[in-house]
């Protein structure tokens, strides 16, 4: 299932404050001192063994990696890609675990009369099963722990484990919701359509509205005071920890997926082959002569990021 389209109207966002020391994307020498060559060529196709749309992707090590999508469930033990479980009239839109024995993924089960239901699945080290669902689809899961989980989806959808039962929170908002991420079990973050950001304080949920219309589909962090979003038309987001600001890139293409290292080490991929990577001080375009769309990017370190996308791609960052 393709998501809605992301080219939504970032005139609004104007008036947030640029960056200090964020520049338009670019090739050479990054101002890290590393050479932006590196990040463009040191890219490798990895055969995943099937030809199904990649949503999400996350693992413990470079040996232990999950992709989610159309295919169902596919699985990386540091030699090759092999399925793991099959989703029939369903697909899977995110993935996240508390160790390798300790896996939920997230998504959507097509129904007879048309639209998606929500399915969560669990695995437990030996093998993957249902765990729950909703009324609407779902596409982003994230956890402190194992028994502080929340997945999120269509229609403000937000669930939350506590490490026994799922349970709905309802009345914050009717917006699509897309990716969620935390700090900590007293601050997490939620974003989606229409530039929503919600934001739980331990105790309740808050909006934060920072004028953007733009549909927000990925958020990852290094601190409460570094949290970076993407999404439609290029738009990128930092929080300082005081006030969010966008950052410029030089690329429109919408950005699907972000994952860093560190705030001086993130990638963010995207539409048409967009990868970008932040060294601190700019983005840079790092994409080569890939056209493929990229939905989602993780890594184990630096130097082991796996990126996934359309028509079972993934590639795999080496340094």
């Amino acid at each position: 299932m393709q998501p809605l389209p992301a080219h939504i109207a970032t005139a609004a966002l104007l008036f947030v404050t640029l960056i200090s020391g964020c520049s338009a994307a670019g090739t050479g020498v990054t101002e890290s001192g590393l050479p932006a060559a590196n990040f463009t060529s040191a890219w490798q196709a990895m055969n995943s063994g099937t030809s199904g749309v990649m949503w999400g992707v996350w693992g413990t090590s470079a040996e232990d990696v999950f992709a989610v999508g159309e295919g169902g469930v596919s699985h990386y033990d540091g030699n090759a890609w092999s399925s793991m479980s099959n989703a029939p009239g369903s697909f899977l839109d995110g993935v996240w675990g508390s160790s390798a024995t300790n896996v939920f993924a997230v998504g959507g089960a097509l129904q007879p009369g048309g639209g998606y239901t929500g399915v969560i699945l669990h695995y437990d080290g030996h093998s993957w099963g249902a765990m729950g669902g909703s009324a609407n689809l779902l596409a982003g899961i994230w956890g402190s722990s194992g028994s502080d989980v929340y997945a999120v989806g269509d229609a403000g959808a937000i669930l939350h484990y506590n490490g026994t039962d799922w349970h709905s929170v309802t009345g914050i908002t009717n917006s699509n919701l897309r990716a969620v991420w935390g700090t900590s079990a007293a601050s997490v973050y939620v974003v989606g359509d229409r530039g929503t950001i919600l934001h739980y304080d331990g105790s309740s949920w808050h909006v934060i509205d920072i004028g953007t219309l733009s549909a927000l589909w990925g958020i990852w962090g290094d601190s409460p005071s570094d949290i970076f979003i993407v999404g439609s038309g290029g738009t990128i987001l930092r929080h300082n920890g005081d006030i969010w600001a966008a950052m410029s890139t030089g690329d429109t293409n919408t950005l699907w997926g972000i994952w860093g290292d560190s705030a001086s080490d993130i990638f963010a991929v995207g539409y048409h082959g967009t990868r970008l990577h932040y060294d601190g001080f700019r983005w840079n375009d790092v994409s080569g002569l890939a056209s493929d769309t990229y939905h989602a990017v993780w890594g184990s370190s630096p130097m082991n990021v796996f990126v996934a996308g359309n028509a079972g791609t993934i590639l795999r960052f080496t340094g």
